[in-house]
């Protein structure tokens, strides 16, 4: 059909537009439809009332006329979600994107002149928790890394949890159990062992959760001796080469954290914004690990530590914390978390393998937490070790929610039910 006049142009768009707009309301997407037809008749006035708009009419008609075709058809190809507030919203997926994780967990420590680093709300916590200790509490400090802190948080809201927990510890029955979080993601030892050693007179058993975070390559350098903190490049290196990799990445995280955080709140309800964060965060996620690999290469080389020599750290330290703990009749227990790497230990479940496994990294992880597991044996028979390696191996639900290492509620739960079955075979 060809139109004779702009006039019958600027109707027939304004026909199909009106029309996109009421099918979009009917899908539930009010306030957007309301806003793209008001902007429309704006543009359509402009272009009636005066003939120096009419290009301007017709790009901005047209422009957003599209908008509205591609945010039914976006529409029409996603399943909007459902939160547990009722609202449509996809910030919740925004907001729990294991690769914002990934991008962000370090950027709130500080450094710390004993500890490496800390967070400064969590050493806060961790303050106020002691300072409030009076006779009959009694203080469960849990030491680790990210997985370990993960634990933590929920163990805070179990009471019943941690009732159990308490059933099965002689020294705390009839006691008030109030849980002391020192651990932080990144740490390895010999981290646990200097905070554990630090708090010692107020805590009255003290339990570690490792792992995944004591043989990752990341967190030696041929920079820093081995038992220096894996963060200790961004707080204490004062020499840069390749530096360029790492100002390239700082700036494709930005963006990221930018797109991840919708600058207008009904963003985050289109189709057609969801779709454009999926393939956007894709590229830019890949372009700051090409670029982060780039700078660590460049500025450190890759470690030449052995998993024998990353074990041998790991068993010095767990070994010393032990015996400090002893020497004053104090018990403590180390505890080798799970992880989806490691062969056999659980039945992958599809999204899993999807989401939470990363096959190009699969058999370093594996080996890496066998050694683990080898120098856990190794230790002297004194040392109360744990091994719970195992305890997904018969579970086939989802539990791992990236690639790295951590697991969801359920998880935790397995967990701290093993937890308590280990202390009570104890006595």
């Amino acid at each position: 059909m060809v139109w004779k006049n702009y006039r019958q142009r600027t109707a027939a768009i304004f026909v199909l537009f009106l029309s996109a707009g009421l099918f979009t309301i009917s899908y539930h997407y009010r306030n957007f439809a309301l806003l793209l037809i008001a902007i429309f008749l704006l543009a359509c006035v402009a272009t009636v009332w005066s003939r120096r708009f009419k290009s301007a009419g017709v790009v901005f008609s047209s422009l957003f006329f599209y908008l509205a075709v591609a945010e039914i058809v976006c529409g029409l190809m996603t399943s909007q979600p459902t939160n547990k507030d009722g609202s449509h919203s996809y910030s919740y997926i925004y907001a729990n994107d294991y690769r914002l994780t990934q991008f962000t967990w370090m950027d709130a420590y500080i450094a710390h002149p004993y500890f490496g680093y800390v967070s400064p709300w969590g050493i806060k916590s961790v303050y106020e928790t002691l300072d409030k200790k009076v006779p009959g509490d009694f203080i469960l400090a849990i030491n680790g890394g990210s997985v370990a802190g993960l634990f933590c948080d929920w163990l805070k809201e179990k009471e019943e949890m941690i009732h159990a927990i308490g059933e099965v510890i002689p020294e705390a029955k009839q006691k008030h159990i109030k849980i002391l979080c020192l651990a932080i993601g990144g740490y390895k030892q010999p981290q646990q062992f200097f905070i554990s050693s630090f708090f010692i007179d107020k805590i009255d058993y003290s339990m570690n959760i490792d792992g995944f975070n004591e043989f990752l390559d990341v967190q030696y350098t041929s920079v820093f001796p081995p038992e220096f903190p894996g963060l200790s490049p961004k707080f204490y290196l004062t020499d840069e080469k390749g530096a360029y990799w790492r100002y390239a990445a700082t700036v494709l995280k930005k963006v990221f954290i930018w797109i991840n955080n919708p600058p207008l709140r009904v963003l985050s309800y289109r189709h057609l914004y969801y779709k454009f964060y999926a393939l956007a965060s894709v590229a830019l996620y890949n372009g700051c690990i090409f670029t982060e690999n780039k700078y660590f290469k460049r500025n450190f080389g890759r470690d030449k530590s052995t998993f024998a020599g990353k074990a041998a750290v790991w068993k010095k330290y767990t070994l010393l914390q032990s015996k400090l703990y002893s020497s004053l009749v104090k018990p403590a227990i180390f505890i080798i978390q799970p992880n989806q790497y490691l062969h056999d230990s659980k039945p992958l479940s599809t999204e899993e393998r999807e989401k939470s496994f990363n096959a190009d990294n699969a058999e370093y992880y594996n080996n890496g937490m066998q050694a683990l597991r080898i120098a856990a044996v190794e230790i002297e028979p004194n040392v109360t070790i744990v091994d719970m390696t195992q305890i997904f191996k018969r579970t086939e639900e989802t539990l791992y929610f990236d690639p790295c290492c951590h697991f969801n509620e359920r998880g935790n739960e397995i967990l701290a039910r093993s937890i308590v079955l280990a202390l009570a075979r104890q006595q």
